[in-house]
């Protein structure tokens, strides 16, 4: 049975419980790989591209829990956040991004704050009542240079916020062979508020508010065997409505295994940018669209950037577990599952390219052959963004012949297929303390069709896609108040078939090391406080570097590798 949603804080109830960490300010300057058209230091980062722009952050946590009375629980959970970065980019193979290039300061601040009170209701059920509000700012100024001139200077500012009230009860509704069947229900209303700035566009703004409502059984039909039945109702001021249903099996036919099966359907809703990000428009000619047979006055209209009628995107998942924990090895557990999700109306550019558009018949669906005025009139007045003219013939609406739509569109598929491993065993070593250790493994396939009528292509394996195997092994061994954990990771070969030749990336492995100790008596009543170190990529592994064809493309698989090198790291925790 699913639980309502409840704080990771855990204290005595007749006190105040609080959990404080602080992040405090920190340059990551240091260890920056060095990588071909980079410079790994911060002192040259201002003139040459590095693998990293230098980023200064703050953060910071808070979550308490206060016991009301006897039958009542209050918990409230806060953060904070602020980055500044700054990054150059030069745009030739040897000017400096500041003779030739352009750069871009950013400063990013978030907060969320969310409260809750949960409270005993009769019959052995419990309420809870929670808000979470939440808002992340980006502020941006662009600049380019040219020949060593500021030619062009942009700000600009993204602001999103989310409000979210929620009420939500669970408890026994009546009593079965395998015990109590439980119920677990919940409503609340949600609101996204999206605001774009830019100096070079006009402001967008635009909201998202939904009413959502949820259900879950926990049936367990014997000791061995239970059901569990899920539905959640979604209905979006623009949107509509959204049902989406979750069942699940579990089965114990004795101590030592466990084996569960999943059945689910979900939803994603378009992001707000996708959907009133400035939609512009240009006039290009028929023959430069791939239009065949047409006069050289022809022209094509091409439509770009957001889409208000886009559509949620779909998934229906399953999948099988087996668990096994053996009574004779206490400590052992071994699992094994398989999943299977496939998703439809991902959101794309279906229209990946404008050239030789008008020709191919996988994008007939996208283009408007012959529009009337009318229509051409009605996209131009809604447009939020520029209209351009390229052709140099003056835009008459009897020369249009054709409106290629190269908008987001809810037609991409995609599958994922793969195995899960993991395996864990913990032991007592005596005086020694305890030893605990972790392997893990994923390996997967997927692949994605983007139109109809094209062909499969494999995504996983492939640069900016995640690798078919990855895994790590760790283990942990504590010895009273201290921890020391080291930890091996693995990344799997990836392809890279952007270009004629593929080419091959090596597999990468690194090695990380926490080590944590709790000082009990520096706090009020009850409280601790915690020390961590940990040094992420000891021996500086760096990414292999790929082929780019711009002075400015990135030169490593940003998706999977991190160009940081190695990392250390302190952290304060502390609880009262």
């Amino acid at each position: 049975m699913a639980e309502t949603s409840k704080s990771n804080i855990h204290s005595r109830q007749d006190v105040f419980g609080t959990v404080v960490g602080l992040s405090p300010p920190s340059t990551m300057k240091t260890q920056l790989l060095s990588l071909p058209g980079s410079d790994p230091t911060p002192t040259g980062f201002r003139n040459h591209r590095s693998s990293t722009p230098p980023i200064e952050a703050w953060g910071g946590i808070l979550s308490g829990h206060q016991r009301l009375g006897s039958f009542a629980d209050f918990r409230v959970d806060a953060l904070y956040n602020r980055r500044d970065s700054f990054a150059g980019t030069p745009l030739g193979p040897t000017e400096d991004y500041d003779y030739f290039g352009s750069t871009v300061d950013m400063s990013l601040t978030s907060y969320l704050l969310s409260p809750s009170v949960a409270f005993d209701l009769p019959s052995g059920w419990r309420g809870e009542l929670s808000i979470v509000h939440g808002r992340d700012t980006t502020d941006q100024t662009a600049a380019v240079y040219i020949g060593g001139a500021l030619a062009q200077g942009i700000e600009g500012r993204f602001d999103n916020a989310t409000r979210v009230y929620e009420a939500t009860a669970e408890g026994p509704i009546f009593s079965a062979p395998g015990g109590n069947v439980r119920l677990a229900v919940g409503a609340g209303y949600r609101e996204i508020e999206f605001e774009s700035f830019s100096s070079s566009n006009p402001v967008i703004q635009a909201n998202q508010n939904a009413r959502f409502a949820y259900g879950e059984i926990h049936f367990p039909i014997v000791r061995q065997l239970a059901l569990t039945t899920a539905v959640r109702y979604e209905d979006y001021e623009d949107l509509g409505d959204v049902v989406v249903p979750k069942i699940g099996l579990t089965f114990a036919p004795n101590p030592d295994w466990d084996f569960k099966a999943s059945w689910g359907e979900s939803f994603k809703t378009p992001t707000l940018n996708r959907q009133y990000m400035n939609e512009g428009a240009t006039l290009v000619r028929a023959s430069a669209a791939g239009g065949q047979g047409y006069d050289p006055d022809n022209l094509v209209l091409v439509r770009s950037g957001g889409n208000p009628d886009l559509d949620p995107e779909r998934a229906t998942t399953w999948s099988v577990t087996a668990v096994w924990h053996p009574q004779r090895l206490p400590g052992l557990d071994i699992g094994v599952s398989y999943f299977d999700v496939e998703y439809k109306d991902r959101v794309v550019v279906a229209v990946t390219s404008t050239p030789g558009a008008l020709s191919n018949p996988l994008y007939a669906s996208f283009i408007t052959l012959n529009p009337s005025e009318a229509q051409l009139q009605e996209i131009i007045a809604g447009l939020t963004g520029t209209f351009t003219n390229n052709t140099g013939v003056p835009y008459t609406p009897e020369n249009v012949v054709a409106v290629l739509d190269r908008r987001f569109q809810n037609v991409a598929e995609q599958r994922v297929q793969g195995v899960d491993a993991s395996f864990a065993y913990t032991f007592d070593a005596g005086r020694y303390g305890s030893v605990a250790t972790v392997a893990g493994g994923t390996y997967l396939t997927s692949d994605q069709i983007i139109l109809p009528g094209q062909p499969s292509v494999d995504l996983s394996g492939t640069v900016f896609n995640p690798p078919r195997f990855r895994g790590r092994i760790g283990l942990a061994w504590s010895n009273g108040d201290f921890v020391l954990s080291p930890q091996l990771n693995y990344s799997g070969r990836l392809t890279d078939r952007r270009f004629a030749t593929p080419e091959k990336l090596s597999s990468q492995v690194t090695y990380d090391l926490t080590a944590r100790y709790r000082l009990r008596t520096l706090l009020p009543g009850d409280g601790d406080l915690e020390i961590a170190a940990s040094v992420l990529n000891i021996t500086n592994e760096a990414p292999e570097p790929i082929r780019t064809t711009l002075a400015n493309d990135v030169p490593y698989e940003s998706t999977n590798y991190s160009p940081r090198g190695r990392y250390v790291g302190i952290t304060l925790t502390g609880r009262w």
